[in-house]
Order: structure tokens, then sequence, then C-alpha cells
């Protein structure tokens, strides 16, 4: 009987305090090793022997909130790709509806904005400044409309788009003419204060 009765008090006491106290500690000792294991696997060596959190696998919506420039460089790369299949698409795919053309052409004009976005944020982050070749540059411009808008491939021959497109040439051409004659007329002037003096204003 004593010895039922003994069992029964220990039952309800509960494990003594001591034990308890050990079990909450050992248990905080494991939480906190969970933690820091998780914590290293998040981490990657580099050549340097620092550590950095793991590559990110989602590319950020702004250029802004990427603060790496290893990573902003391979986000680049990887418009670039995107923007190189998107064009090749309206240069070779010759059934597409006119809906789908515009749709592709919508999305590689939307990569290209973006791309800007990550060329400036590598410049930021003490990359090397980014430019497109003088080759490309024409090539954009006779495709582009007065607003800036770039048509690729198929995109170009959708209803009135040659005849916009001539037209924000022509206003192009304008532009570059009137800005020949005032870089002229800035160095006839420039010419002329050279050889007055002040025996010219007697």
């Amino acid at each position: 009987i004593i010895g039922i009765e003994s069992k029964l008090i220990k039952q309800k006491i509960g494990k003594p305090k001591g034990e308890t106290m050990a079990r909450n500690e050992e248990k905080a000792k494991s939480m906190l090793h969970r933690y820091l294991k998780l914590k290293k696997d998040q981490q990657v060596k580099h050549g340097d022997g620092s550590k950095k959190p793991k590559t990110i696998e989602k590319r950020p919506y702004l250029a802004v909130l990427c603060d790496d420039l290893d990573d902003a460089k391979r986000w680049l790369e990887e418009i670039n790709h995107e923007i190189a299949r998107t064009v090749n698409t309206l240069h070779v795919q010759t059934t597409l509806t006119d809906d789908a053309i515009r749709e592709l052409n919508d999305k590689a004009n939307k990569l290209i904005r973006e791309r800007r976005h990550w060329e400036r944020q590598i410049t930021r982050l003490g990359g090397k400044r980014i430019g497109i070749s003088k080759a490309d540059d024409g090539d954009m411009y006779s495709s582009m409309d007065s607003s800036g808008y770039i048509y690729f491939g198929a995109a170009k021959n959708l209803p009135g788009i040659q005849e916009l497109l001539s037209e924000a040439a022509t206003a192009r051409s304008l532009q570059e003419k009137r800005k020949n004659e005032a870089r002229e007329s800035a160095a006839v002037a420039a010419n002329l204060s050279k050889r007055v003096d002040a025996e010219y204003f007697g």
C-alpha cells in the first residue's frame, strides 16, 4: 500500500524541479543548435574566406533591392537571355497572331526597361558602367517610335507601324539637324568672340 501511495504522489507532484530545469535547458540548447545550423546552411564561403547569404534564386522585383554586385550581374545576364529569346521568337515565328506579336513585343520592351535599371544598379554597386554599342544603338533607333517604344521582327509589320516608324525617323532627323545647327552657331559665336578685343570697342 505504501508503495502504491508513493507512486501516486510522484505522479501528482511530477518530476523534481531540478530535473525539469535541466530538461528545459537541454531543449533550449537543442533549439539554438538547430538555429545556428540553419544560418550556417544559408551561407556560402567565398575565395577570400568571407561568408554571405546564399544567392537568391528568384530575381528581385526591383533592381535596387539587390545589394550584391555578383547577383546583380547574374540577374542582368538572365534578363539579356530573356530579351534574346523573345526577340528571336518575333524574328523567326511566322505563324503568330497580331495579338501574340504585340504581347511578345510588349514583353521585350518591358525587359529592356528592366535591364536599364539593373545596369544602373550595377554601377551603383561599384561595377563597370554598361552601355550598348553604336550598332545596337542605330538598330534600335531605326525601330523606335517617338515615345521610345521599340518594334522587333514581326511587330514592325503590324498595321500602321511602318508609318509610325517613318514619322518618328523624320522627327529624329529634324531634331538632329537642329542640334547640329545650334552647335555650328555656337562655334561661330565663340570664334567671333576670340577676334573681338578691347580696341574693337574703342
